[in-house]
């Protein structure tokens, strides 16, 4: 008999909303201290907190919503184009059974699957022979790692950006689940396996309001247009964006 572990992490940030309370005190200190005029950055670093839809193949009774985090880059090319690039992590998790639970002194007998392709139409690979595994570990997860590349329009304002874009997304999808099938034999748990990368196309938008030169607040959205459901994710975005020219005249003239 082979044996099976299934480990799970869930790193969600599901108090963004609060932190961006928290810096409503800050935003109207800027106003005060910042006398200088306002310049148009050309790169911005940013990190993001939310939450979206990670989407997949699996039943509906299973959760599809999911915290986020993240990390972005832009770059204002001009005032009107920029390039940017983010990761995402998205994850959610839950117990594969509510009675008779696995456990290391207690396994359960499982037949595995392994789901190829996700798309529409897929293969299904059974393990050879209908060898049964033991399942060691009730923690069943979905999980999404995006990988975002976009590029397109953005107007600006005195301390305003607001981007629209589109790009590719290359996205990881995993998730382990299970279904109890009553058969001919009896009862049989199936431990359905997901892991699958794909390129996607995304559509992108932003916007972030400075609350000085260097510091940033602001919302990001993707939309990744996959086969059948469509991940998406809406975070906040809290930034810093470095400015390397000291130039004089840079400094007293607005890019805007």
């Amino acid at each position: 008999m082979k044996s099976l572990n299934i480990h799970f992490t869930n790193p969600c940030f599901r108090y963004a909303f609060l932190s961006f309370i928290a810096l409503f005190f800050w935003v109207q200190s800027g106003f005060s201290q910042n006398s200088k005029p306002w310049v148009l950055p050309r790169h911005q670093l940013q990190i993001q907190l939310g939450t979206g839809a990670i989407a997949g193949i699996h039943p509906a009774n299973y959760p599809n919503s999911s915290g986020i985090y993240g990390i972005a880059y832009n770059l204002n090319v001009t005032r009107h184009l920029f390039a940017s690039f983010d990761y995402q992590v998205m994850s959610n998790g839950f117990d594969l059974f509510k009675n008779n639970i696995p456990t290391t002194e207690k396994a359960r007998k499982v037949q595995v699957f392994n789901y190829k392709d996700l798309g529409e139409s897929y293969s299904l690979e059974q393990n050879a022979n209908n060898t049964l595994f033991e399942l060691t570990s009730n923690e069943g997860f979905i999980r999404r790692q995006n990988y975002n590349f976009s590029a397109g329009y953005m107007t600006v304002t005195t301390r305003n950006i607001l981007r629209f874009g589109l790009g590719g997304s290359y996205s990881a999808y995993q998730a382990r689940r299970v279904e109890s099938k009553v058969t001919r034999f009896g009862n049989a748990d199936y431990l359905y396996i997901y892991d699958d990368a794909k390129w996607y196309l995304n559509f992108t938008f932003s916007y972030d309001f400075f609350i000085k030169q260097n510091w940033t607040i602001g919302l990001r959205s993707n939309f990744i247009f996959q086969e059948t459901f469509m991940p998406f994710g809406a975070c906040l975005t809290f930034g810093y964006a470095p400015i390397f020219n000291n130039n004089k005249k840079n400094s007293k003239v607005p890019r805007v």
